[in-house]
């Protein structure tokens, strides 16, 4: 079938645009949740230590774990080879960027693209 290529063959013809803007956002985000996990350190290490409502030190955790899975999972879309599970991976990514009202107006173009025939033919997708 034209549609079944194998991996090699994907590779020598390059990958399509949308992907190198993908890394882009992928590493932009990456950056933004690593920032993420620096606030949550710096709310844990200088938090007052008394307070009404929700302790510092709770929301700086928050932070840090938040931070540290999505700045991790953003980081490993480098490390990822074309493959349907990484094409999967990467659209759970892009989704993620609609939570945040700077990185919606990313996601939403990254999203449209990402999802044609072509895209998921790269990636080794059938359907």
């Amino acid at each position: 079938m034209n549609g079944d290529r194998t991996l090699p063959e994907r590779e020598a013809s390059g990958p399509p645009k949308v992907v190198f803007w993908f890394k882009v956002y992928a590493g932009f985000m990456a950056l933004l949740y690593f920032a993420v996990l620096v606030a949550g350190v710096l709310l844990v290490v200088f938090a007052p230590q008394s307070g009404d409502g929700i302790p510092l030190t709770i929301i700086g955790a928050v932070y840090i774990a938040l931070g540290f899975v999505l700045a991790l999972a953003y980081s490993l879309v480098f490390a990822f080879k074309p493959s349907p599970g990484s094409w999967v991976f990467h659209l759970i990514l892009i989704c993620i960027g609609f939570g945040g009202c700077p990185t919606i107006a990313a996601a939403v173009p990254l999203l449209i693209f990402w999802i044609k025939p072509e895209i998921k033919r790269f990636y080794g997708r059938s359907d």
